[in-house]
């Protein structure tokens, strides 16, 4: 009986294991800035600058540079995102894509999207990851604005932990181990 249970805490740990080495959440508090180019403001490049901590680094902070063509108007173009950890300097790295919440007007404002990591520095060399983005601020002037980052992992990540671990539940049950 002490080897099922053994194997089911082990099969706990992978699974947890393959979550964080493919998966990247976390909470930054932001704040973003543009400036414009082209005839009257027609494109925008917001830098977007957060403080906070991520599942794989811990304490970090980031910087992402993105284009808005027009401005205003949040057709953002694909951008750069950079991760990096306040306590050993290694940089996550990857692809931003933002859009608008249409359902809500400026000042506040909301944001959704993906971050698609494609790599990373130190001890994070290798890394690769999809995760999704959620903004939320306000307009602080009309070329700044503040607010909160978050990165939530793809729905289907939790969907299969959940799944491996009611299949080793079910595997391991008290009594499906006896001795016949």
């Amino acid at each position: 009986m002490s080897r099922g249970t053994v194997t089911i805490i082990l099969a706990f740990v992978t699974a947890a294991g393959c979550a964080s080495a493919t998966s990247l959440y976390g909470t930054y508090q932001a704040s973003a800035t543009h400036t414009c180019s082209g005839v009257n403001c027609s494109s925008a490049t917001d830098v977007i600058t957060g403080t906070g901590s991520n599942t794989l680094q811990g304490a970090s902070e980031f910087t992402a540079t993105i284009t808005e063509t027009p401005f205003f108007q949040g057709d953002f173009q694909p951008g750069i995102i950079v991760f990096t950890s306040q306590s050993n300097g290694g940089e996550i790295s990857g692809v931003l894509n933002l859009a608008w919440v249409r359902s809500i007007a400026p000042p506040p404002f909301e944001l959704t999207g993906t971050v698609e990591i494609t790599g990373g520095t130190g001890p994070y060399s290798g890394f690769r990851a999809n995760t999704n983005v959620f903004g939320k601020g306000t307009f602080t002037s009309l070329m700044s604005a503040t607010g909160t980052v978050a990165l939530v992992p793809e729905p289907g990540t939790w969907s299969l932990l959940l799944l491996f671990g009611l299949a080793a539940m079910a595997y391991f049950r008290p009594g499906s181990m006896q001795r016949k």
